[in-house]
């Protein structure tokens, strides 16, 4: 073998080695990761046996749960024992959103939107039901920018995720059953969706669209018979910063329910306080019938004041009550309150967080209800003292029992924030939260076991382990929790293990045995035996059990009356004073049967066991009956000793006999009646807006409004510090405004400013220009008097000067339309029409800019505000052009069955009801796909030959207007008559295009002298070539085609002759 082919070989040789070595460094079985796809359509089944994760960590402890089924203490302080938290994602990317929600399997799926290399993105991992393994962090969805980034996702009855977030100011949604996704959606435009659903197909999204000064707020109703959307704006506010909200669902009756709450920051104004601010919590209901829609209903919950920018949360239960946790800012510190609505209205506010500890702020708070009714709130509790740091805190509310103590989830000295919480339908809870570290962030998920009626069981072990009921602490009714039966060695099911008819635990808990039948017994020697006691529900170790005087058995045996109660009848009277002081009897209220009950005729010294109701102790001509009724002594000719007997009071006067100033002005009724001459039943008798005792102190006569008769009540003149005794001051104009003091009087404005009502106009302009001087914006339209006569050059006196359903100030501050002009951008539709009704902007034609006008898009059905209201592909504009369903996708039909689908002929803007678009004779299908021609144009290369007419008579290409290249069009050619797919027609060697530049005529070779001397010299040419060619070509071929052995021969020859003539000269050097 050669060197060369050793070389080579040992060459690759190297190359092999070195490329193995490479594939092979580093692989490690116990390094490998199996990472399944999030997507695969058998979930449950490809996850069993790839996990623990190394990525995947639990703080102090293993991956797996240690016990699955620890023991609780009963009444535990939040109804839960929750495992140690799990760290799922530890990196510097800031986080601004996360969720978590069960599925149908019962894995865990947790979403956080979070910024990695410089891209913000969903992140999505599952931990896996059968195996308590966690999936992989996988980026789900790429979310545009920072301004966006919002998501929530909740699950149905059937376990079938929703999930919605924004990007790009739009909002899309994907739906999660049986182990895989649904295709993405592009729902609306819009950001800050929110999602809630009940039951399978009831479901909401609200969201939010921002614009340059206002934003609108949107809730979509989704309609499952034919599987749309319908929108409509519930809000519109100036401040967004100061405007928060959230929705629920209540379907406990035939039709869902809506209910919004929101709070918003507003301000009154009052003479004696200036500006308050306040935060108003307000609820909408949007009540639907069927598929149409209905209009939201709006009052007020209440108003503090205070402010608050953290949106509230609102939650409706099974028996359709309301449940609202709110954020308040109180003594500069955040509180959470708690407030409900039942059918007798709302309830005051229940504090959560506590009132008394400094720099505590209760903030970003997550909200969840059980299938029984319980509720679960979770806030992060900031303090910012000497360190900056926030805990997650947790208290429960189950019906019957009520909140739960305040519960610490998170201790650790860091920012516990944006904690996401929701319940399974074992009511299990599930947390998600993310801590900020200095430079890190850190996605944590911790799992709660449920005990839902805090009896100290578990609701899976008392489910799957002792058959009782773990939405009762007390299964078998035995006056026993669970819990305890349990630990004492119970069985919780059975009321009475001992058969003596009496519970075990009401036994136990009064001294008795409840595994010793002694029922018969009398522990507390009364009489009535111990299962007699039971019965009555009386305390077997005590004879006296309410402690009324009189025996349990008395009572239950003799009487009748309740042993349990002191005054069975509720007269007031204890029941041994009735049956051993007055013989009265304890069972009836009024024994005697005069209408007065006992108490009365016992207290005032009245006869209790006689009718003695016309009787008149005290002499002052009210019999006993009236004075009953009027609740005064019968022993007291003067109850209130205001000087009016109770009979002047109750028959001349009707005043208040009990109360010795009646109407409340500060002078006693006698006083007034005899003194004053005034009326003891009104504080002002003579309607002047001064008070009685008012009038005295200033002088004037309390029982005539004008004192000084100038005109002006006494009333005015004292509150505007006239004198109103004075008539002198009635036509001055002290304040120079244009209005005397008299017709300042008849509008009750400030004689002394000229500007009462601070709105820049004097009381005077006002009045000549009709507006109300005591009032800065007259048609209270949310714009003073000034700016509508000077600014907006609207009517002060109308608060919708236009009469198009948007106030003035609307139109001037939020939407920038004219308040003047019903139809600010005359595209047919009023200002109010499009902005409540449609959500388009008043003052652009085209909202949705895409070249049909708002009017013709409601009257089409097509959606304003969304160039493709169906999101099937195809603009409104052009299904409002071919006349197709702008509501519906309809991309797969074939409307002209020419082979192309509706969605085809929009890309290849084609008439979807024509087969032939441009009439050129070949349908649009064939033009597409067979010939490859434009179906728009009937001459697709504008050559002036229709491409039929080029497929089918000339036979030339419809995509080349000049098919043969001879420099003419093919239609040209046509008409002049040459052949268009002939380069020269007359085949005298000149194409055509050339002989008409030439002046010649392309059908006749003959009329072309140029071409005649091309020929000559031609000719010459082709003789001198030919002559050259055979004179050096021919001794070539000779040479070539010679025998080898001659040419050996010769080669020879000359070889010995060279040698020859070397030698002689070598011996020619010799000789020399």
């Amino acid at each position: 073998m050669s060197d060369t082919k050793q070389f080579v070989i040992l060459y690759l040789l190297l190359i092999m080695i070195t490329l193995l070595g490479t594939v092979g460094v580093g692989i490690n079985e116990s390094e490998k990761v199996t990472s399944p796809s999030l997507f695969d359509q058998s979930i449950s089944q490809n996850y069993l046996g790839n996990f623990p994760l190394p990525n995947s960590q639990k703080i102090g402890g293993s991956i797996g749960l240690t016990n699955l089924a620890p023991k609780t203490e009963p009444f535990s302080s939040d109804f839960f024992v929750w495992e140690e938290q799990e760290l799922l994602e530890n990196n510097s990317g800031f986080i601004l959103d996360l969720d978590v929600a069960v599925d149908d399997a019962q894995n865990v799926h947790c979403f956080w939107v979070q910024q990695k290399g410089g891209t913000w993105q969903l992140f999505h991992r599952i931990k896996f039901h059968t195996n308590n393994s966690w999936s992989s962090p996988e980026p789900l969805e790429t979310i545009s920018d920072v301004e966006n980034g919002q998501v929530d996702v909740v699950s149905d009855q059937q376990g079938q995720l929703h999930l919605v977030w924004d990007s790009n100011n739009w909002i899309y949604y994907r739906r999660h059953s049986k182990g895989s996704w649904s295709p993405r959606e592009m729902l609306f435009q819009g950001n800050n969706p929110k999602i809630k659903v009940k039951g399978n197909e009831t479901r909401g999204i609200s969201f939010t669209k921002f614009h340059s000064t206002w934003s609108q707020y949107y809730l979509a109703e989704f309609i499952s018979e034919n599987s749309t959307w319908d929108v409509i704006q519930f809000e519109s506010a100036y401040d967004a910063e100061n405007f928060a909200y959230d929705f629920c669902i209540n379907q406990n009756k035939q039709t869902p329910q809506y209910f919004i709450v929101t709070s918003e920051t507003g301000h009154s104004w009052t003479p004696e306080t200036g500006r308050l601010y306040y935060l108003i919590f307000r609820l909408f209901c949007k009540e639907k019938n069927g598929l149409t829609g209905s209009t939201f209903k709006k009052y007020s919950i209440t108003r503090y004041g205070s402010y608050s920018s953290f949106p509230p949360s609102i939650l409706c239960d099974s028996s359709g009550t309301l449940h609202l946790f709110l954020d308040r800012l109180v003594d500069d510190e955040h509180q959470l309150f708690y407030q409900k609505r039942t059918s007798n209205g709302w309830q005051a506010p229940v504090l959560l967080s506590p009132a008394s500890e400094q720099d505590v702020y209760a903030i970003d708070k997550s909200v969840a209800i059980d299938k029984y009714d319980g509720l679960t709130v979770v806030w992060s509790e900031r303090e910012y003292n000497t360190s900056r740091y926030g805990q997650l805190r947790l208290k429960t509310h189950k019906p019957g029992i009520g909140w739960s103590k305040r519960t610490l989830l998170q201790p650790t000295l860091t920012l516990s924030r944006s904690p996401a919480m929701t319940l399974d339908h074992e009511g299990n809870a599930h947390l998600l939260w993310w801590e900020d570290f200095a430079d890190q962030r850190a996605v944590y998920y911790r799992f709660g076991w449920g005990d839902a009626d805090g009896d100290g069981l578990l609701n899976k072990e008392e489910w799957e382990q002792y058959g009782t009921d773990p939405h009762n602490a007390d299964s078998d009714e035995d006056e026993f929790l669970d819990g305890e039966e349990i630990a004492l060695g119970f069985d919780p099911l059975d009321p009475d293990e001992d058969g003596d008819q009496m519970v075990d635990g009401w036994e136990a808990h009064h001294g008795l045995d409840p595994r010793d039948q002694d029922g018969s017994g009398d522990k507390d020697g009364d009489d009535l035996s111990n299962y007699e006691e039971f019965l009555a529900g009386t305390l077997p170790d005590n004879p006296d059990t309410d402690a009324d005087g009189v025996s349990d058995y008395l009572e239950v045996k003799v009487h009748g009356s309740d042993p349990c109660s002191q005054d069975t009848d509720g007269d007031g009277v204890a029941d041994g004073t009735e049956i051993l002081e007055l013989q009265s009897d304890p069972l009836d209220v009024d024994t005697d049967g005069d209408t007065m009950d006992d108490r009365y005729e016992y207290i005032w010294g009245l006869k209790v066991l006689e009718n003695d109701t016309l009787e008149d102790p005290d002499g002052d001509g009210l019999i006993n009956l009236l004075e009953y009724q009027h609740n005064t002594r019968p022993d007291k000719a003067d109850h209130d000793g205001d000087g009016l007997t109770d009979y002047e009071e109750v028959m001349v006067y009707g005043s208040d006999p009990i109360a010795f100033d009646t109407d409340l002005d500060g002078l006693e009724d006698g006083d007034e009646v005899l003194v004053y001459g005034t009326d003891p039943t009104k504080k002002d008798t003579d309607e002047d807006q001064l008070t009685d005792k008012q009038e005295l102190q200033a002088g004037t006569n309390a029982t005539c409004p004008d004192t000084d008769s100038d005109g002006m009540s006494d009333g005015y003149e004292w509150i505007f510090g006239l004198d109103p005794r004075n008539a002198s001051d009635a036509f001055l104009d002290e304040d120079q405004d244009g209005l005397t003091n008299y017709n300042e009087s008849q509008y009750w404005t400030d004689p002394h400013e000229r500007d009462t009502d601070g709105d820049n106009l004097f009381d005077g302009e006002e009045i000549t220009f009709g507006s109300d001087p005591a009032q800065a914006d007259t048609d209270g339209d949310g714009l003073d008097d000034f700016t509508e006569f000077f600014g907006s050059e609207t009517n002060p006196l109308d608060a919708d000067t236009d009469g198009d359903g948007l106030t003035d100030y609307q139109e001037y501050r939020l939407y920038h339309s004219d308040p003047t002009l019903v139809d600010t951008d005359q595209d047919g539709l009023s200002d109010g029409d499009e902005v409540l009704l449609y959500g388009c902007d008043p003052t652009t034609e085209h909202s949705d800019a895409d070249q049909l006008p708002d009017q013709e898009e409601v009257l089409f059905g097509s959606n304003p505000e969304r160039r493709d209201t169906d999101n099937d592909g195809m603009d409104d504009y052009w299904e409002w052009l071919y006349d197709l369903d702008p509501q519906v996708d309809d991309t797969e039909e074939d409307l002209d069955q020419d082979g192309l689908t509706n969605g085809e002929e929009y890309q290849a803007f084609t008439n979807p009801r024509s087969s032939d678009t441009d009439n050129d004779g070949l349908s649009d299908a064939d033009e597409l796909y067979t010939y490859y021609t434009l179906p728009h144009t009937a001459d697709s290369d504008q050559d002036a030959l229709s491409d039929s007419e080029e497929l089918f008579v000339y036979e030339t290409s419809p995509r080349d207007p000049d098919s043969d290249d001879d420099g003419l069009q093919d239609g040209r050619e046509v008409t002049i008559g040459t052949d268009p797919k002939q380069t020269d027609t007359d085949h005298d060697g000149f194409p055509d295009g050339q002989e008409l530049v030439d002046q010649t005529d392309p059908l006749d070779p003959q009329d072309n002298q140029r071409a005649y001397r091309q020929k000559v010299v031609g000719a010459v040419l082709g003789g001198t070539s030919l002559f050259l060619l055979l004179y050096y070509l021919v001794p070539y071929l000779f040479n070539r085609l010679t025998s080898p052995a001659e040419l050996q021969w010769t080669d020879k020859k000359a070889e010995d002759k060279r040698s020859a003539e070397e030698l002689v000269a070598g011996l020619e050097e010799v000789k020399e």
